[in-house]
């Protein structure tokens, strides 16, 4: 179920101070909104932190769908 209309989207209080330069972020569940674009977020995933720049079809989006957190899985070729 998505977030109500009302409420508007979630933003962590962490990015309510201008920052300059790459900004951590251990909250995935946040929501990209316009004011990010442009900008260089590192997002944790459980393991380290992804680095990603912010562009415009990013908006709307959550910034955990950008840094993920399992490794792909390569299978062997068999002889």
């Amino acid at each position: 179920m998505s977030r109500s209309k009302w409420k508007g989207p979630y933003v962590h209080k962490s990015f309510a101070k201008p920052k300059v330069g790459v900004i951590n972020c251990w909250s995935r569940s946040t929501t990209i909104v316009p004011a990010f674009v442009g900008k260089s977020l590192s997002v944790h995933n459980g393991q380290r932190f992804i680095q990603i720049k912010v562009v415009n079809y990013m908006i709307g989006h959550k910034l955990g769908e950008f840094a993920h957190t399992r490794k792909a899985y390569v299978h062997k070729k068999q002889k």
